[in-house]
């Protein structure tokens, strides 16, 4: 069974702070900071996932995201397939029916394009219940090449989100 700490506190806690304890504690913290620089932005990627989940059930119900009433994630144990967003009609699984699979990227400088929707599409085929009409959703921070935008079913940005919060 996987767990996942989706407290944005907690989870840097557990991932930085509490694994430099001791350098800290000996007034070494540049020990930890470096460590957390340089793993910033894969940290960053994964913990926005679970606030982009919570921000996507404040949107639904939407047409745009079809019939879903609930947003969750989708792994393989071996951690080989991975797709961050899986809407589907319930929040207890199993899900009768899927009606999005999505992808974020949360990158500093890379917009969304198509080589983001090649690799949903890919890894969307392994999550048990996609098939046709399954919609693709990206989420992105740094924007969105317009041919994926065409691509994509939704695409969703940062004001996006942050309206969500303001919306519930």
């Amino acid at each position: 069974m996987r767990y996942e700490i989706v407290d944005p506190y907690l989870r840097f806690y557990m991932r930085f702070i509490d694994r430099y304890m001791g350098e800290i504690e000996r007034g070494r913290g540049r020990v930890a900071a470096k460590a957390i620089l340089a793993d910033w932005a894969t940290y960053r990627g994964k913990a926005i996932e679970a606030l982009i989940r919570e921000a996507i059930d404040e949107i639904l119900p939407d047409p745009r995201f079809g019939d879903a009433s609930s947003v969750g994630s989708f792994w393989t144990t071996d951690h080989r397939i991975e797709v961050d967003l899986v809407g589907a009609d319930r929040r207890d699984p199993p899900a009768k029916r899927l009606s999005f699979i999505g992808s974020v990227k949360w990158r500093e400088n890379k917009p969304l394009d198509l080589s983001d929707l090649d690799a949903l599409d890919r890894l969307g085929g392994a999550v048990p219940g996609v098939g046709s009409g399954v919609r693709t959703v990206g989420v992105t921070r740094s924007g969105v090449d317009p041919r994926a935008a065409a691509a994509f079913d939704v695409v969703i940005e940062p004001d996006e989100i942050l309206a969500s919060w303001r919306k519930g």
